[in-house]
């Protein structure tokens, strides 16, 4: 997770929409989740069950859609793979870059590349991304459905986290969220379920197959491949829209498969909160995508945009 400083439309001023208004848009024909992998046996069987759960949803309501499902074992020294291979619906591909960007890319090309075989072409494609820690609710894919029937090009969907009182599907069976109460106060007051929100989660992203080959693709970098994509997306004038509904539930664990991703963020606020703090991650976008990143994405979420803009740092009101 990254927040974007927001993600823009190229207009002077432009950002990213709520859901969009009725347009004509092409009809997608298949629907694909990528989920990269690394070393996520405990946490991965909960995904595939959530993600099932809203394919079987989706089915029941657009029985000629095809939908897919594909997990990306990024250099896996687990039973990730055999997780995955287990599931029917589930296609697996095997990847030894030990980068999300890269793997979320491998995972894509897979989709585009096979649907392309059998006469889908890519416009008719909606990519929609998670993470294995993470339980997607059961209207998830239809709300990315209907946002690309209006017109959206990219949908940067919302997440909430693992708490106090949730379970944490990062952690063992029946492990709770690891942030404590305040913690998760400060990220519910940086992180609101608004339409037109300014952030950019790889856990919950949707974008039309053609959209994303002309934006580039995912960026083999380590951290912040979401962000760079959403901003490309941007530049190229598709219609971005940030949604509120149908949130995420993404794991709380501070011990994440990337230096400078979420799990950093939280131990951010972990450190805020009393808890013992590592090192500081911020500089990390910057080094991961060699200075791709602009100076208002800060990778611990906490920079905010100023008049010049350069970032400031603040606690929340």
């Amino acid at each position: 997770m990254t927040t974007v400083g927001p993600p823009r439309d190229p207009r002077p001023g432009g950002r990213a929409e709520p859901p969009v208004a009725a347009t004509i848009a092409i009809p997608i024909g298949m629907v694909a989740v990528v989920i990269p992998a690394r070393d996520e046996e405990v946490a991965l069987p909960g995904c595939l069950a959530a993600v099932d759960r809203a394919r079987r949803a989706v089915a029941a309501t657009r029985p000629g859609l095809a939908v897919r499902i594909v997990v990306v074992a990024d250099r896996c020294s687990d039973g990730t793979d055999q997780v995955a291979l287990a599931r029917p619906h589930v296609e697996l591909v095997r990847t030894e870059v030990g980068r999300v960007g890269a793997a979320r890319a491998a995972g894509a090309a897979h989709v585009l590349t096979t649907a392309a075989a059998t006469g889908v072409p890519p416009e008719r494609v909606w990519l929609i991304s998670t993470d294995a820690d993470s339980w997607v609710p059961a209207d998830w894919l239809e709300v990315h459905l209907q946002q690309a029937e209006t017109g959206a090009e990219l949908v940067l969907g919302a997440v909430t986290l693992g708490g106090p009182s949730r379970p944490d599907p990062g952690g063992p069976p029946g492990s709770t969220g690891v942030l404590s109460r305040r913690a998760h106060q400060l990220w519910q007051q940086r992180h609101r379920l608004v339409d037109g929100h300014e952030h950019v989660f790889g856990a919950n992203l949707g974008i039309r197959g053609d959209t994303y080959l002309e934006a580039g693709g995912f960026a083999d970098v380590a951290v912040h491949e979401d962000v760079l994509l959403a901003r490309a997306v941007a530049a190229t004038g598709a219609r971005v829209a940030a949604v509120a509904a149908a949130p995420v539930h993404t794991s709380t664990r501070l011990d994440g498969r990337t230096d400078g991703g979420m799990a950093a963020y939280l131990r951010g606020l972990a450190g805020r909160d009393g808890t013992p703090r590592p090192a500081d991650d911020r500089g990390n976008a910057a080094a991961a995508t060699g200075g791709a990143v602009a100076a208002d994405a800060r990778p611990d979420g906490v920079g905010e945009p100023v008049a010049d803009g350069r970032t400031q740092d603040r606690e929340p009101a």
